[in-house]
């Protein structure tokens, strides 16, 4: 009798086990699947196909050759290349539309809104190739 008491429990506990260990398989098995999708976006986007894609945002920060821009909640640090091109979009007056002038790197400054023409590179990194420094709106 005092063996069949004992044999219950060893038993669930071996069945717990069994459960425990295919569900931490299963698990890692969906976050293996997850990588190798992240893995392909970050190699698509690296493409020649693809030669560069678009950040937005209000300029929080500005360290170095690195920019960093917020948008709707989101924050996002660009490092700029040393030679990338900078363009300005200027109000002439008020009744005409916004001029694209060239510009530079140094006239860039926390709360403009840009657009960084950015590239992925292989392994996942950024690299910002171009600033457009958007017409600030009438009356800020």
């Amino acid at each position: 009798m005092e063996k069949t008491n004992l044999t219950v429990p060893i038993l669930v506990g071996v069945v717990l086990f069994i459960v425990g260990a295919a569900l931490g398989i299963f698990y890692q098995v969906q976050i293996g699947s997850k990588s190798a999708t992240e893995v392909k976006t970050v190699n698509a986007l690296a493409s020649k196909v693809i030669p560069s894609i678009v950040a937005y945002g209000k300029v929080t920060a500005i360290d170095g050759q690195n920019v960093t821009v917020s948008f709707d909640g989101d924050t996002l640090m660009v490092p700029i290349v040393d030679n990338a091109q900078v363009f300005a979009f200027t109000n002439t007056t008020a009744t005409s539309a916004p001029v694209q002038q060239k510009s530079s790197f140094d006239k860039l400054k926390v709360g403009d809104n840009i657009n960084i023409s950015v590239k992925v590179l292989e392994g996942g990194k950024m690299q910002g190739e171009s600033i457009f420094i958007m017409p600030s709106s009438a009356g800020s």
